[in-house]
């Protein structure tokens, strides 16, 4: 009770508005962690490599799974984007996206990803991420911009 600075009768109250607080807190937070990723994907897509297969971005991030799945959908909502994300810990994170206009389907270049590095995870042609890769965040860009640059059937 010393803590909050009121008396015992108003503890309930006090802590209501501490939770009132909190949430308030944690919806400004969310909305600039979504407003920075805005700002993130916009810078990434301004640096993309333009090839044969779209637009490429192509990077290596400190960032969690759920960052770098908003960062590759931001970047891939704009046409003609193919963004490959990996993540600078291990073991890796591997995001794969493409923009609806793209013809790269992602869950095939991160099956021949995670065949060799390791590592498990999905998706759908537009969208694919995994998990527990092993290797240098390089090497599997590497890799990637190998297996989106092969020339198509």
């Amino acid at each position: 009770m010393r803590s909050l600075s009121v008396l015992p009768e108003e503890v309930p109250s006090a802590i209501e508005r501490l939770q009132a607080d909190a949430k308030e807190q944690k919806r400004a937070m969310t909305a600039l962690q979504t407003e920075l990723a805005r700002f993130r994907a916009e810078e990434l897509a301004a640096g993309a490599e333009a090839t044969p297969a779209g637009q490429l971005v192509m990077r290596s991030i400190d960032a969690d799974a759920g960052a770098l799945k908003s960062l590759a959908t931001a970047i891939a909502a704009k046409a003609g984007y193919v963004v490959v994300l990996v993540s600078v810990s291990r073991p890796l994170l591997v995001v794969v996206a493409r923009s609806a206009d793209a013809s790269i389907v992602s869950q095939h270049v991160l099956a021949e990803l995670t065949a060799r590095f390791g590592g498990r995870g999905g998706g759908k042609p537009e969208l694919a991420q995994a998990g527990g890769l092993d290797g240098d965040p390089e090497a599997v860009l590497g890799a990637a911009r190998e297996i989106i640059m092969r020339p198509r059937a």
